[in-house]
């Protein structure tokens, strides 16, 4: 047997994230994850209990992402800014 893999939890994020982007967030199961990271689903059971803790940190992320995005399209322009933020 080959020595152990560990992976993080942000390179598991990171994997699920490609799966959403590409085929949506309810496609996203334990086995395309470990499946696009190459592993079994035993490292993602060791930092998620569930597929729905995974998307859950999955949506942290992304909203994380979107406020980023909106404070970097910060206008200084209120009504603007607003606008976008609706968005």
């Amino acid at each position: 047997m080959g020595p152990k893999i560990k992976f993080t939890k942000e390179q598991i994020i990171e994997a699920a994230f490609e799966i959403a982007r590409t085929e949506g967030i309810d496609s996203i199961t334990m086995r395309k994850v470990a499946k696009k990271m190459g592993s079994s689903v035993a490292p993602i059971y060791v930092n998620f209990e569930n597929v729905d803790e995974l998307n859950k940190a999955l949506i942290e992320r992304i909203t994380s992402i979107s406020r980023q995005l909106l404070t970097e399209e910060n206008t200084g322009n209120p009504f603007s800014d607003m606008g976008n933020a609706s968005l």
